[in-house]
């Protein structure tokens, strides 16, 4: 049988059955349709019914006299409301339209039924596709219009990079970050934080360029999630990278090696080894001393420093050109003899940077300590990284830079009870130039 029902001729019996049965049919379209039962004067009445998953219940809204009146359904609940204003009439995201109507004298003068169509509660459409509408489109999150306004008709979106300059020492990341670039630029460690993954604004596809512009180094820790498999991902000056969630957790595409080169800007490391450093001349430790591990094994060349006076060695260097002439980091390459009953030592390290014609008897900048633990003898024990060394003096291109590395045995830290053996240092520069040209 065709929609919809026939009456027969001549008049059927009951045929005020196929009619109600045909109205039945098409209730749906009548929701949020005018009840003329209920509406009078500047009272609009309204049918209910269901409509987006919600079940809509008769009703009633005031209208505004002499006034443009805009009803509308929010989608997220499917509540009908009245306003004179049309910010809600055109926000298609979260409303969808339902009648515009005109006042005048106390009643309705004039009736628009937008309830069909694009952007209408009949026409909406919540995964965008159907007969939905929209009457304004943004940009943001890497792409922008090309007039820098929403586009209300016929537009074109081109992509954008908006760059969100950080210069402090912790930031945490922020959904408005998506598609831009934040660039970190500190003299100390910087810590980043990136919230879950997966969760609000952080879902799967969500993506960020980050990258460190400064001295210190910055360390990306997400919160729950990995990065790259990792609890965090540390990023030395001139390093970046494009940090993508999966909705899970996030991964990155990295445009430069983690190790750097020696002609490209950034850190770099110099080893010092032992026997490039001699005994200071007041409170000096041990002589360079030799010694075999094992036949035909690696020799053990080392300065050796007492268990219970602080003692100290020094070495010199000329920097590259490259240097920024700012902060160091520095590291301890050691070992101990056996006969020890307690592990912990504690080195220092200095250094001060003297031009051309400057006096040499200059005072070193701040000490910076590293505190590592031992146990085992004759192995070999790397410290961490420390944190920075502020260099003295007034430190420029071409400058002698001369460092003092001491062991602070009286410290109450250190309690290594034999002597600590220094095979060498490794110093951390940051170049800002590729070369010494």
């Amino acid at each position: 049988m065709a929609f919809p029902q026939q009456i027969q001729s001549p008049p059927q019996y009951q045929a005020e059955v196929v009619v109600n049965e045909n109205l039945e049919t098409l209730g749906h379209q009548a929701v949020y349709g005018k009840n003329p039962l209920t509406t009078t004067a500047l009272t609009w009445g309204y049918f209910g019914g269901r409509w987006g998953g919600f079940a809509v219940a008769d009703g009633t809204l005031t209208l505004t006299n002499s006034a443009t009146n805009y009803i509308v359904v929010a989608v997220a609940t499917g509540v009908a409301s009245v306003s004179t204003s049309n910010t809600n009439w055109n926000n298609s995201t979260d409303y969808a339209r339902v009648y515009q109507l005109t006042t005048a004298g106390g009643v309705v003068t004039a009736t628009q039924d937008h309830r069909a169509g694009p952007g209408g509660a009949h026409g909406y459409s919540a995964a965008g596709g159907g007969g939905g509408g929209v009457s304004s489109v943004a940009a943001s999150g890497g792409v922008e219009t090309t007039t820098g306004s929403p586009i209300t008709g016929t537009g074109t979106i081109r992509g954008a990079v908006a760059v969100n300059t950080e210069t402090g020492t912790t930031y945490t990341y922020v959904t408005g970050d998506r598609g831009g670039l934040v660039s970190h630029s500190n003299g100390g460690a910087i810590a980043g934080t990136l919230p879950q993954a997966g969760t609000t604004g952080f879902e799967a596809n969500w993506y960020t360029f980050v990258q460190n512009v400064g001295a210190g180094t910055l360390t990306i820790t997400p919160t729950t999630s990995t990065i790259d498999g990792a609890a965090s991902l540390a990023l030395t000056t001139g390093q970046g990278v494009m940090v993508v969630s999966d909705g899970t957790n996030y991964y990155t595409m990295r445009g430069r090696s983690s190790g750097g080169s020696s002609g490209t800007a950034g850190k770099h490391s110099i080893y010092i080894p032992a026997s490039e450093m001699k005994p200071s001349a007041t409170g000096g430790c041990a002589a360079l001393a030799t010694i075999a591990s094992g036949a035909d094994q690696p020799d053990i060349t080392t300065l050796d420093f007492d268990a219970t006076a602080a003692e100290h060695a020094q070495f010199s260097r000329v920097l590259p050109k490259r240097w920024n002439e700012g902060l160091i980091q520095y590291r301890v390459h050691w070992s101990h003899p056996s006969g020890a009953s307690a592990y912990t030592v504690v080195w220092y390290l200095e250094a001060v940077a003297v031009s051309n014609d400057d006096p040499i008897a200059t005072s070193f900048g701040s000490l910076e300590v590293i505190t590592d633990v031992g146990g085992t003898a004759n192995d070999m024990y790397v410290s961490v990284e420390s944190g920075n060394v502020t260099v003295g003096g007034s430190p420029a291109a071409g400058d002698m830079v001369f460092f003092r590395i001491t062991r602070d045995s009286p410290s109450g830290t250190d309690d290594l009870n034999v002597d600590a053996r220094l095979h060498g240092i490794t110093i951390f520069i940051t170049t800002d130039a590729e070369n010494d040209a």
